[in-house]
């Protein structure tokens, strides 16, 4: 699945997260959601693929700087790093890193992803459960569901389907985090550089 289609779901629960405004998350937001202007977001979670010929699991990181202009995002074994205005995309399988332009159409919907308004015009509750929630995301055919928690209304599994698999996001933990411009520089050190920027 392509960075941008896997980044879309990802903010776009969490920033769905961070805009509702029913009753059952209104603490849970209040409570662990509401970040400084001066921090980032740091997601952390699991990544499962779910075929008729295979599953599997993978790590996943995301990491927005405060402005939303910076991001880091790690699935598996390969990290993809933007700086503000170049992408490094950094496979530990072979210490090779790739340095490419942005895609400009994913780093401008960020901070729009980040707004309530926007998101609220698609986003229902399905009605089987309070705990349940249904939106559209146009880079899929199917709806993302998105479950909490009945214990302690945690964020806990986003599913959708892609292609012939089903993606099941788990063990989401949501942070703020301090993120300096450092933390956007890659260490190249003893790795293969290939620059393909135009």
């Amino acid at each position: 699945m392509k960075l941008k289609q896997i980044t879309t779901v990802l903010l776009l629960s969490l920033s769905f997260s961070l805009s509702i405004s029913a009753d059952i998350i209104d603490s849970w937001i209040n409570d662990k959601l509401i970040f400084s202007d001066s921090t980032g977001i740091k997601l952390e979670f699991n990544y499962n693929i779910i075929s008729e010929y295979s599953e599997y699991q993978m790590p996943g990181l995301f990491i927005l700087s405060s402005n939303k202009e910076k991001f880091i995002y790690r699935l598996g074994p390969k990290t993809t790093i933007d700086d503000g205005s170049t992408w490094y995309v950094i496979d530990d399988r072979t210490d090779q890193i790739i340095i490419q332009n942005p895609e400009i159409n994913l780093l401008s919907d960020l901070k729009r992803w980040f707004e309530p308004d926007t998101l609220k015009s698609s986003i229902y509750n399905q009605g089987n459960s309070k705990f349940e929630y249904i939106f559209h995301v146009s880079e899929f055919s199917d709806n993302v569901k998105i479950l909490f928690s009945e214990q302690d209304t945690s964020l806990q599994t986003i599913k959708f389907s892609y292609q012939l698999s089903e993606i099941i996001i788990s063990d989401i933990i949501i942070q703020s985090v301090e993120t300096s411009d450092s933390l956007f520089r890659p260490d190249t050190t003893d790795m293969f550089i290939l620059d393909i920027r135009e």
